[in-house]
């Protein structure tokens, strides 16, 4: 699947429109019709910026063959228990002087 259908299908599956999408991302609707009509990106910070709209990776995007599965909260509960948070990240403390 190319960069035109992966934006398709994700915009399908969001029930977006390009303008919407322009709008959440700011690459220029112009932009996102060259894509849709089959043109080849120029500018990856703007394909990178699509990407962080869908959550999925750039990678994905571009050379993907369909919507990405991905785990929601839900489902890493139920995989992880309650308590799956604790030890993920670590937070760091500092003294700040006035």
């Amino acid at each position: 699947m190319n960069l035109k259908n992966q934006i398709q299908t994700y915009l399908k599956s969001r029930g977006m429109t390009a303008s919407n999408l322009s709008k959440l991302s700011g690459v220029p609707n112009a932009t996102i019709a060259d894509w849709l009509s089959g043109r080849k990106p120029r500018d990856f910070d703007k394909v990178k910026k699509i990407a962080d709209v869908f959550k999925i990776s750039m990678d994905h995007l571009i050379y993907g063959d369909g919507l990405e599965s991905s785990l929601d909260e839900a489902d890493l509960d139920a995989l992880l228990g309650d308590k799956w948070i604790s030890g993920m990240f670590e937070v760091k403390l500092r003294r700040v002087k006035r």
